[in-house]
């Protein structure tokens, strides 16, 4: 009973995440479409209301995997905690376009295959944390038992698609900025994706404080304990000497 009340409180979480993610999206078109005029409400709009949520779930995502981590005494959450808030540093201080910027200078980068300069330079920093991040999981995962690898692979699942919305869906929102109506569409594609997928991590997060458990076989957790039959010495019976 209380398993099935905790399932659907969970169910809950994830409806009303899900939801608040469909009325920023709902408010970016209305100012894409000209009914509101203020860009904070946009979802492309540094420090806009829809990027300060996306903070909000980050947040809750850092101290949930680090909660974990004390909890379970996983590698696999102290890693999950210190990825997400690498994202947020990222994501709150422009870590990656400042540096791509400085790329562009120092070393001169041209534009590849329509990619703007700027682009690529953000591209090389996402990849080089990246390919940091898979050496550190790489080294937990070969320490990990199966509950933790099973873990690891959700992880890895949904990192790869957090990273196709914001590198690989971004290059193309850039590419494309000719074309106005293609270039809204991606953008609501790419902001968009992302909130979500945020939102699941925050509901994933949740659950692995109540992972389901294995069920063992009702009649062997009902059936009395039995005892072994006690073997007794047999009997000397003493009969009168014979005459």
């Amino acid at each position: 009973m209380e398993r099935e009340a905790t399932r659907r409180l969970l169910f809950l979480l994830l409806l009303l995440l899900i939801a608040t993610d469909a009325v920023f999206i709902l408010i970016h078109l209305a100012y894409e479409l000209g009914h509101i005029d203020r860009y904070i409400y946009s979802l492309s709009a540094d420090r806009g209301y829809a990027e300060v949520f996306q903070y909000i779930k980050v947040f809750w995502i850092i101290l949930l995997f680090t909660a974990l981590a004390f909890i379970r005494r996983k590698q696999v959450f102290s890693l999950a905690a210190g990825l997400f808030a690498y994202i947020l540093i990222d994501d709150a201080f422009q870590v990656h376009e400042t540096v791509g910027k400085s790329l562009v200078t120092w070393f001169g980068l041209q534009p590849v295959f329509g990619i703007e300069e700027k682009n690529v330079g953000e591209l090389l920093v996402s990849a080089t944390a990246g390919t940091v991040f898979l050496i550190l999981a790489a080294v937990v995962y070969t320490r990990a038992g199966r509950p933790a690898r099973r873990t690891f692979h959700h992880l890895v699942l949904w990192c790869c698609v957090l990273a196709f919305f914001g590198v690989v869906v971004d290059m193309l929102h850039s590419s494309i900025h000719w074309k106005p109506w293609a270039s809204s569409l991606m953008g609501i594609i790419e902001d968009g994706g992302e909130m979500l997928v945020m939102s699941w991590m925050v509901w994933y997060c949740f659950t692995r404080f109540n992972p389901p458990q294995a069920q063992s076989h009702p009649a062997a957790a009902t059936a009395p304990e039995q005892t072994p039959p006690v073997e007794h010495p047999p009997a000397v019976v003493r009969g009168k000497p014979a005459l």
